[in-house]
């Protein structure tokens, strides 16, 4: 379809843009987006064999009064008023006294971090409810001038509540399995500046890297915002995710969803960038804000989800929520500057 030419703002907002460029590493690419662009670690994610890995940098001795908060009120924790089962069942001190891994409830969210210079404390911890047998295996380390923080769900009804549980006999546990796998990927997991390019294979997210060969077990999603207000764009891989359509493919479902939503296609078609072929669709209507925006979404590699070629998506909106079209697709939408490195 015919796309109208930019008007004299517009192009001034573009090229602003693009006079200073500067590549990112996102999972196991390099995308150049504008310098002056900035990361949201708060919306950004990052999953590694259902592992979630949180890199940011911190002070030693802010980390080290955190590291006490931390286990203080794991300690508090228990199932339920009546139960008198310490909630957090085992604290494993990690090598250099980098940190802790601690054997915890399930419940409450694990950490709420502040900004890199401090945690927010605003949200505590919640210390009863949930199960004994849901664990959550934490850890919480310094590294070169990071802090770390890798938590893995797992399971244990080896406790004397279910021990006439035929079906939690059976299940058993795995946390010793789990905790294995925690502490070998941690060895693999380095802070790492927004600006810096890693010299060896592995996986950018946001504050961090991991080392090594590429895997079916990689999600990352990391956004970054523009000094214009509302103006986002989201990354996304996932190694993990194969669908059965393209963007185009669910070109009826999509058209459906933007005419319920008021929302017009601009343009959407193919192309090619760097040597990878993905689909792209240009939006224009009203965004969540009472508005009138455009909304970009493209995606690579839908139908071949890999571990060397997992599925990319790139959302470029100027809202602050996602946008409609991503009910039309699972976990899918990738720029034409993506390169593989």
């Amino acid at each position: 379809r015919w796309i109208p030419p930019m008007n004299t703002e517009e192009k001034k907002l573009i090229d602003s843009w693009t006079q200073t460029m500067r590549p990112r590493c996102f999972g196991r690419y390099l995308i150049d987006l504008p310098s002056d662009w900035r990361s949201q670690w708060k919306m950004s994610t990052a999953r590694h064999s259902e592992i979630l890995i949180e890199v940011r940098p911190i002070d030693r001795e802010l980390f080290n009064a955190h590291l006490k908060r931390l286990e203080d009120r794991y300690k508090k924790q228990r199932s339920s008023f009546e139960d008198t089962t310490p909630g957090l069942q085992q604290v494993v001190e990690l090598p250099n006294q980098e940190g802790k891994l601690f054997n915890r409830l399930s419940i409450g969210p694990a950490i709420n971090l502040g900004e890199p210079d401090h945690f927010d404390e605003s949200e505590p911890i919640e210390v009863v409810g949930g199960s004994n047998a849901g664990r959550t295996l934490e850890i919480a380390a310094y590294k070169n001038g990071y802090f770390i923080n890798m938590r893995s769900k797992a399971s244990d009804f080896t406790f004397p509540e279910f021990v006439n549980d035929t079906y939690a006999k059976k299940r058993g546990s795995d946390v010793a399995e789990k905790q294995a796998e925690l502490l070998a990927l941690y060895q693999h997991v380095h802070g790492r500046r927004d600006d810096e390019i890693p010299s060896v294979s592995g996986m950018c997210f946001d504050g961090g890297f991991i080392e090594g060969a590429p895997t079916r077990n990689e999600e990352i999603e990391m956004v970054y915002v523009a000094p214009t207000p509302d103006v986002r764009i989201t990354l996304s891989s996932y190694a993990n995710v194969r669908e059965s359509t393209t963007l185009l493919d669910r070109s009826l479902k999509i058209h459906a969803s933007l005419l319920l939503s008021g929302i017009k296609t601009v343009g959407n078609g193919k192309r090619q960038g760097q040597g990878i072929d993905f689909e792209e669709w240009l939006m224009e209507g009203p965004t969540q804000e009472k508005i009138t925006g455009h909304m970009f979404t493209a995606e690579a590699f839908s139908k071949e989800g890999s571990a060397t070629t997992p599925m990319i998506i790139l959302n470029f909106y100027n809202e602050k929520k996602q946008m409609y079209i991503a009910d039309c697709h699972n976990e899918s939408n990738v720029k034409t500057r993506l390169k593989a490195s």
